[in-house]
């Protein structure tokens, strides 16, 4: 008769998680989401840096190539180029030999994006060369360095007398 009671009365399987279960299920999924979400905000941060020196190319190379081809950009005698990296700005004028400024031109580097010290170079026109005065007689150092930076990481980037930027990290 005992046996018949315990076929008659099957326990009642229990479906479904335990609260405990639960939790660290969830706890875990969320530890998953934000180191995902803390990997993002790293990568995008590191390609905002990207972009910005790539601007930083692009600005010296098309100073440099305006200064070689002797374009004037209103101005009636060429004396040099100025390049100027201040904030998160890149002002590039042409001087005149009068005194005057002829067209600005200016590039804007990507949010949250600066320029660390602020420096301004001058390119000698048709030979194209940089210099760290307005005279254009000491020549850039060959180890001059400017560094970007934005929320969480820096890069710095090496501009030699000829022109070549190259970044360090």
């Amino acid at each position: 008769m005992a046996q018949l009671m315990k076929f008659a009365c099957p326990k009642k399987r229990q479906h479904g998680f335990t609260l405990v279960e639960l939790l660290v299920s969830v706890s875990i999924l969320l530890l998953l989401i934000g180191l995902a979400l803390v990997n993002y905000f790293n990568f995008h941060n590191r390609q905002k840096l990207i972009l910005a020196q790539e601007l930083v190319r692009e600005s010296m190379a098309n100073v440099q190539n305006s200064a070689r081809s002797g374009k004037m950009r209103g101005c009636s005698a060429l004396l040099h180029y100025e390049i100027s990296f201040l904030g998160n700005v890149i002002t590039m004028t042409p001087i005149c030999k009068d005194g005057s400024e002829g067209e600005l031109s200016l590039i804007e580097l990507p949010d949250d994006t600066l320029v660390a010290t602020t420096l301004s170079l001058y390119i000698k026109p048709v030979s194209g060369l940089i210099y760290s005065d307005p005279s254009l007689v000491t020549p850039a150092r060959s180890n001059l360095t400017i560094t970007l930076i934005n929320e969480s990481q820096e890069t710095s980037m090496r501009i030699d007398h000829s022109g070549l930027v190259k970044k360090l990290d």
